[in-house]
């Protein structure tokens, strides 16, 4: 990921918002990442940062309707110019892969990467790479405000596991459970991924606790019933995986 300055000289009443319209617009279009946008003045101008998912995430050929539609509303109010910072520290590679034969929704409650994970190497896919990003009034794009919706649900929920207080056994639940709520969210937006992309897209159930690793490398797939233990971790990750059912899921955390 990369950090990214858009600074709008001769400032206007209108400009912080539309400043937040355009840096929205390309967070639907999976091009800028998070909602918190620092904003400031100085010298006369209005500056934002963002992190992009690629050093060239902002580029204007890649605008849709919308994205095309506020970056002139801020043109018409002063002269917008986007300086990258530099690489956000830790953040992950991007997938370089030629060929994706299968696709992960991935993420959790800290993380700010792409939630969608190339099946050859893990590393994040920016949706630049795949056909979201065909003009906000697409279809595709509708459905990469799809992924969002998925994304800020599970990343809630994972963040409430994470915090060990209130609501971290229903937290654990909706992670692990074939049959939750959030699972059923995973498995729908997967498919919408599927169709947009033609790869088949795996949900990640995500086990905390079991009783012991005899009774967990035992476990069969919760769709079909099927041996689905993998003889080594997938990326060091995931232990299981049914390609039928197009789940992985890993051993519990607290018996691994």
């Amino acid at each position: 990921m990369w950090t990214v300055q858009l600074r709008l000289t001769e400032t206007h009443d209108d400009a912080l918002d539309a400043l937040y319209r355009l840096a929205g617009s390309l967070r639907q279009a999976g091009r800028v990442r998070g909602r918190e946008w620092p904003c400031w003045e100085s010298g006369g101008a209005l500056n934002m940062v963002v992190q992009t998912v690629e050093q060239g995430s902002l580029d204007p050929a890649l605008d849709g309707h919308w994205s095309r539609k506020h970056r002139r509303e801020l043109e018409r109010l002063g002269t917008l110019t986007l300086t990258p910072l530099g690489p956000v520290p830790g953040s992950l590679p991007l997938c370089s892969c030629s060929h994706r034969s299968s696709l992960i929704l991935y993420t959790d409650g800290l993380t700010e990467e792409a939630p969608l994970r190339c099946g050859e190497c893990f590393a994040p896919v920016p949706a630049s790479q795949l056909r979201f990003a065909k003009g906000e009034h697409s279809p595709a794009d509708q459905r990469y405000g799809i992924v969002l919706a998925w994304e800020t649900s599970y990343r809630a929920i994972d963040a409430l596991q994470l915090s060990a207080a209130a609501g971290e056994r229903f937290a654990e639940d909706q992670l692990a459970s074939w049959q939750s709520d959030l699972s059923q969210h995973s498995r729908e937006t997967a498919s919408a991924v599927s169709e947009v992309t033609g790869r088949p897209t795996y949900v990640y159930l995500h086990t905390s606790h079991g009783e012991s690793i005899e009774l967990e490398r035992a476990r069969r797939c919760p769709s079909c019933d099927a041996p689905w233990l993998l003889e080594e971790a997938l990326f060091g990750v995931f232990d299981f995986r049914c390609e039928p059912c197009g789940l992985l899921s890993n051993v519990a955390c607290d018996v691994a």
